[in-house]
């Protein structure tokens, strides 16, 4: 109901893995997605890959992303996270 009201987003993840056999699970994004369509309002995703995260975290550690190595626990988000 407030327009001036933050809408922040950890993650955009279209899917989760769960269980043994990693089952496929609608992730956040979907939820993000429903959110930002009935509010028309577009969310600031601060989750990978999110180049503000990345810079946050360069700026906070004194980090030189040329000189950094990213592991990550999935390769959709880890490897968009790694450009940004």
């Amino acid at each position: 109901r407030n327009p001036k009201a933050l809408f922040v987003a950890t993650n955009e993840d279209s899917f989760d893995l769960v269980g043994s056999d990693r089952r496929h699970i609608p992730g956040n994004g979907c939820t993000v997605k429903a959110l930002e369509y009935c509010s028309k309002r577009k969310a600031v995703c601060v989750g990978k890959p999110s180049t503000t995260l990345a810079n946050l975290i360069s700026q906070e550690h004194q980090i030189d992303p040329s000189r950094a190595l990213f592991v990550g626990d999935r390769l959709d988000t880890d490897i968009l996270f790694g450009k940004a």
